[in-house]
This record gives structure tokens, sequence and C-alpha cells, in this order.
């Protein structure tokens, strides 16, 4: 008999200003309901998803469920990629549950327009590829102080204007996803 795989929920109180966090009791109640018994892994910080994913993908579980906004999904997709964006393990599956603010990925998914589509997918029962977004930026952080960021995200990509006159800069557009 086949062991079920492991299940990793990796869930944002602070998505939606703190509205995750509020949500999710409900949240949780509904997935213990569909996936059976879990301890939640909560991110403490920005890019904490990432960690937890890839440390979790590194103890074998190969379904992740992120229980946030754009920005957790981001995350914990980045964890489950090798730098070459290859995911790091073919049988990995990524579910995301919309509790952030913009819910791109989900929303895509018809998971806000049928939120059970959402819990569906964590259970299990299918999976669709979707394309990835590779981007590749610098980071200015104190002048001609420079650090190379790469990320991978889905979702729709977006451009802000940045003005950073107050620092000695200037103005310009700057690519951003999802948030």
């Amino acid at each position: 008999m086949r062991e079920p795989p492991k299940i990793a929920v990796i869930v944002n109180p602070a998505a939606h200003k703190g509205g995750a966090g509020k949500r999710w009791p409900a949240i949780q109640a509904e997935l213990v309901r569909r996936l059976g018994p879990f301890e939640p892994l909560l991110t403490q910080a920005p890019g904490h998803a990432t960690y937890l994913a890839r440390s979790a993908l590194a103890q074998g579980t190969r379904r992740f469920v992120a229980v946030g906004g754009d920005g957790t999904v981001n995350e914990t997709l980045n964890g489950l990629l090798e730098p070459s964006g290859r995911l790091s393990e073919p049988d990995a599956v990524l579910c995301p549950v919309p509790a952030g603010t913009a819910n791109e990925l989900c929303r895509a998914l018809g998971h806000l327009d049928h939120p059970a589509r959402a819990f569906d997918a964590a259970m299990g029962g299918g999976t669709r590829a979707i394309d990835l977004l590779r981007v590749r930026w610098l980071i200015t952080l104190v002048v001609d102080d420079y650090d190379e960021a790469i990320t991978y995200f889905t979702g729709k990509l977006g451009f802000a204007l940045v003005d950073d006159t107050a620092l000695g800069g200037g103005k310009c557009w700057v690519a951003i996803a999802g948030t």
C-alpha cells in the first residue's frame, strides 16, 4: 500500500495586511477536513516561505499548499526551483489558496470565483502546467553598491514608478510581480 504524499501547508498570516491571519482558522478547518491533520508552517518574515518550502522539499514533501497572497505563492515557488528555473523535484506541486490582496494566480486558476477549487487542488486529483517568468535585476543598496537578484514568479507583471530623489537618485520605472 502506498503512503499518502507528504504535504506542506505554508501560511503567511501577515498577507492582506494581517487579514490572512484572521481568516486562517476557517481556512485551516477546511484544509484539515479535506487533507486530514497537518502542522502548518507559518512564515515569520519576507523570504521565509522560500526557506520553508526548500526545507520541506529536502525532507521528501512533494505537495505544497501556499496560503497567502501572490508574494507567498512566489516565495514558495522559488523554494521549489533550482537556480536554472527547473523544478528541484519534477513531481513537486504547488497549490495556492487565496488569502492575500490581489491573488492573481488564484484568479487565473479560477479559485477566486470558485474558492472550493483551491481546496480541491490541495487534495490532489490533477495538476496543470503554467508558464513561469524569470526576472533578473540589479538592486542598488547604496551608491556604487550593486547586488544581482533572480526571482521566478507567476501571475501578472506590473510596473511602478520609483522616486529615489530624496536619496540622491532619480525616478525610474521598475517591473514588479504580483503585489
